[in-house]
């Protein structure tokens, strides 16, 4: 399959994986059920016909923690709903982990998750500790400039 490469409109972000491939093998390595410790959510206004419509809003990133030991995983969904650029919308996935210590682990598990998912960041995540803004910024390059991130158990 050949791999697409969608240009965001704002910044110099975009995906290059397939919009609607999802990476179910890596979500099932990296989703630890029994040690879910907290996640973010990307929250956009969307129209009201769309699929995954909340009364007009939508849940276009969900992004879930999980920690054991040392490492902290991550499973990250990117769903968009359709657009004029994107008719059939933005549907990936992806996990990653990192571990060790003496640095942000979970900003490093989003990073490979959201490298594994297909989406390149214009700077580095890993280890910094700006998750919300990494999502923040994939939402308004993807159009949904008002976006908000609601936090779970942390």
């Amino acid at each position: 399959m050949k791999t697409k490469k969608l240009q965001f409109s704002r910044t110099s972000d975009y995906i290059t994986a397939e919009p609607y491939q999802m990476h179910e093998t890596k979500i099932r390595q990296n989703r630890k059920e029994d040690h879910y410790f907290g996640g973010l959510l990307a929250v956009a206004k969307v129209h009201k016909g769309e699929k995954y419509n909340l009364g007009g809003l939508s849940a276009v990133i969900d992004c879930r923690f999980y920690g054991s030991c040392s490492r902290v995983y991550c499973c990250v969904w990117l769903n968009f709903p359709a657009s004029k650029r994107y008719p059939d919308g933005i549907h990936v996935s992806g996990g990653g982990y990192a571990g060790g210590y003496g640095y942000d682990k979970k900003s490093a598990a989003l990073a490979a998750a959201l490298d594994q998912a297909g989406v390149k960041l214009p700077w580095r995540l890993s280890g910094t500790g700006e998750n919300e803004r990494a999502m923040l910024e994939i939402c308004a390059a993807a159009g949904f400039k008002n976006s908000t991130i609601i936090s779970a158990h942390g």
